[in-house]
């Protein structure tokens, strides 16, 4: 008789188990779930031209801090890589981790802060020329009508720096890439993944 009781709560036990690990999974599956909405969601808004700066679409793309617009934090921004990429040799350190304390960034390491500071200044510039209201002509489905894309700036940028510079041309979607590293947390981590890791 002990032993059928002991099988039983044993059984319990397995069951009472089971439905704590599928819940864990569901909520596992749940928050994956989410996370992939809202990637999805904000390539979305990357797309999109934005109807105007205080837009939450414009909020959520460029990540102001708490106390500036948009177009404060972009202005700012212009000025902290027009300083990263001048002739001061220890300009890079404004937008790297921490202003790199240790030393770790080498000369191709410095070139390489370098040339993101140019293409992401001239980026912001046109973002902020060309993403304006959208026009009576885009509203109407005219595609010469309207404003930029964010996208349809780094196009633009990539192309002004080559141009202008002589730098070689990237694809437009590696200043996105760099735009959403650079929002988080205004800096940009080291290229090599052990130092990167370190400096988090």
């Amino acid at each position: 008789m002990r032993n059928v009781c002991r099988r039983n709560e044993s059984k319990k036990s397995v069951t009472k188990t089971s439905e704590v690990d599928a819940v864990g999974i569901d909520k596992g599956i749940n928050q994956l779930n989410l996370q992939l909405a809202g990637m999805k969601v904000q390539k979305c808004i990357e797309l999109y031209q934005f109807l105007c700066f205080e837009s939450t679409e414009a909020i959520l793309f460029f990540n102001p801090k708490p106390d500036e617009t948009v177009e404060e934090c972009m202005e700012r921004r212009i000025a902290l890589f027009t300083e990263a990429s001048g002739s001061q040799a220890e300009g890079y350190k404004l937008i790297v981790p921490d202003g790199d304390p240790n030393n770790w960034y080498t000369s191709s390491h410095k070139a390489f802060i370098h040339r993101r500071a140019v293409f992401m200044k001239m980026a912001y510039i046109l973002a902020l020329e060309k993403m304006t209201t959208i026009d009576a002509k885009h509203a109407s489905g005219d595609k010469d009508g309207g404003s930029f894309s964010f996208l349809m700036c780094c196009s633009q940028t990539v192309e002004d720096v080559y141009r202008h510079l002589g730098i070689p041309k990237m694809a437009a979607t590696t200043l996105m890439d760099w735009n959403r590293i650079f929002r988080v947390g205004e800096a940009f981590p080291h290229v090599n993944q052990f130092c990167a890791l370190t400096l988090i």
